[in-house]
């Protein structure tokens, strides 16, 4: 045993329910929910053997909700450090994590979708290094018999101080459906996206169309579809090159039992431009000779950092 952890919380909880005498609801005379979350301190601490302290972590936030029939929003704030014995003080930066969301139930029932907006961002280093997204969309039922949704992404990306911030822009369509009481599920997706930085307008163009569909027999066996198309174009300042990428899997899963199940994958890799052709397998066998107790047969083509290989895995659990 090389240590223990010793973890401490200290939080609060306060929820507050402001009615038409609350400031943002007395001119609309609308009732206003208001609930506030703070985590104020939550720290775990690693001890080595020798009662000496080698590892810190620190988390400190607040939640905010205000609710009313008009809108919900909902924020979260979070800041925390991780903080190690033998790193410098450089290598232990503070990260703060914003999350948000908001959508309007009057809204939604006007239009007759589900329409929403969620921000969210990650800074490190104070700022220096950064990722923040913001991603509008709706969705909607079809007629009964299937889900459309639609949604609009901008991301700024900073991983590192010295690196060039890179923009992703794009959207995304999917529709979702099934069919035989849920014995056929499909879904389909396209993505179009752009990403660009200071030294190119677009570096790379991506096109992403994906399909997958499920037939389930009965409570024993199902079968499994899927196929990938993208188109990648890259730019540089002398030449813009174009690739492509087919991927389509097949999967079978059987359990007759509840003692042991099967599943056999099957996959398909081409890359025309780069006369590329990949065929892979993958199963497994699993037994469960009691509860709590599962083992389980891998073998697979690219099994093992892309080479053939097998695998064993045994899980016990003590509360099975």
């Amino acid at each position: 045993m090389n240590g223990y952890s010793i973890s401490k919380r200290y939080f609060g909880m306060i929820a507050l329910s402001a009615c038409s005498t609350a400031a943002m609801g007395q001119g609309l005379g609308i009732p206003l929910s208001v609930a506030i979350t703070p985590n104020l301190f939550d720290s775990e601490l690693t001890v080595s053997e020798s009662d000496r302290l080698t590892e810190a972590r620190l988390k400190s936030g607040l939640g905010l909700s205000l609710k009313n029939t008009a809108f919900e929003f909902d924020a979260d704030y979070l800041l925390q450090s991780r903080m190690h014995a033998n790193s410098a003080a450089s290598d232990n930066p503070l990260s703060q994590h914003f999350n948000a969301s908001l959508q309007s139930s009057a809204l939604n029932r006007w239009l007759g979708i589900d329409l929403g907006v969620k921000a969210n961002t990650l800074l490190k280093a104070g700022g220096d290094s950064y990722r923040s997204r913001l991603t509008p969309g709706f969705s909607t039922s079809l007629i009964g018999l299937a889900t459309l949704r639609v949604n609009y992404e901008v991301e700024l990306d900073r991983p590192l101080a010295r690196q060039i911030e890179t923009r992703k822009e794009g959207y995304s369509m999917s529709l979702e459906g099934a069919l035989q009481q849920g014995r056929l599920s499909w879904s389909g997706t396209y993505r179009n996206f752009d990403l660009s930085d200071a030294d190119v307008a677009v570096a790379q163009s991506t096109e992403v169309f994906a399909f997958k569909s499920r037939y389930r027999f009965n409570e024993a066996m199902h079968i499994e579809l899927s196929s990938t198309l993208r188109y990648d174009t890259h730019t540089t300042h002398s030449s813009a090159d174009s690739y492509t990428d087919r991927l389509l899997g097949t999967s079978v899963s059987f359990a007759p039992s509840t003692e042991y199940a099967v599943a056999i994958k099957i996959k398909s890799h081409d890359q025309p431009e780069l006369q590329r052709q990949e065929r892979f397998g993958s199963g497994s066998i699993s037994w469960f000779p009691r509860r709590g107790l599962e083992l389980t047969f891998d073998y697979g083509d690219q099994l093992i950092e892309g080479d053939a290989g097998w695998m064993v895995h045994t899980r016990l659990d003590f509360n099975g």
